[in-house]
Parts: structure tokens; C-alpha cells; sequence
């Protein structure tokens, strides 16, 4: 299987992108269609490896919340490690 991100891929098929968005229609679903043998090899690009590892859906005010807290939680756990010297 190739490894080579996405976005780094460069095809010679720009034009055939441009006409089928301009029609309205998705490439890869088009793509699909054309061949389904390459489902599978296609998903690891449109989802990302990582895609698996998610599950649930959150509002993105609760994924900041839960970030500012653990940060501030760790914060708080690190600065309960510092070592006052004292002044002389």
C-alpha cells in the first residue's frame, strides 16, 4: 500500500476535477462508481489514520472546554512540583 500522504500527490487529472465539481458532483464519489475495487484503499486518505480512534461526536465548545481544563489541570499539577528556594 502506498504511504504517501494526499496531499502530496500530484495527478495529471486536474481537469477532469475542475469539469466534475463545476457539474455539481463529488470526484471521489464519481471516482467510486468508476471503480469500486478502490473503496477501501481510499479510505485511510479521506478519513486520516487516526479517524478510528474517535467515538463520539462533540460541539466544539465542549472540546475547547475539555482542553482548557485539562490544561489548566496540568497547570496546576506542575506547579504543585516547583520547589521554592529561598531568598538569602
Amino acid at each position: 500500500m502506498d504511504l504517501e500522504p494526499q496531499h502530496v500527490r500530484e495527478t495529471k487529472r486536474q481537469k477532469e476535477l475542475s469539469d466534475l465539481i463545476a457539474q455539481g458532483k463529488v470526484p471521489h464519489e464519481v471516482e467510486l462508481q468508476n471503480h469500486p475495487e478502490k473503496s477501501l484503499q481510499g479510505l485511510s486518505w479521506l478519513m486520516g489514520r487516526v479517524a478510528g480512534s474517535i467515538n463520539d461526536i462533540k460541539l466544539a465548545k465542549d472540546i475547547v472546554d475539555e482542553l482548557v481544563n485539562t490544561a489548566a489541570s496540568s497547570l496546576k499539577s506542575a506547579s504543585s512540583l516547583q520547589v521554592v528556594r529561598p531568598k538569602l
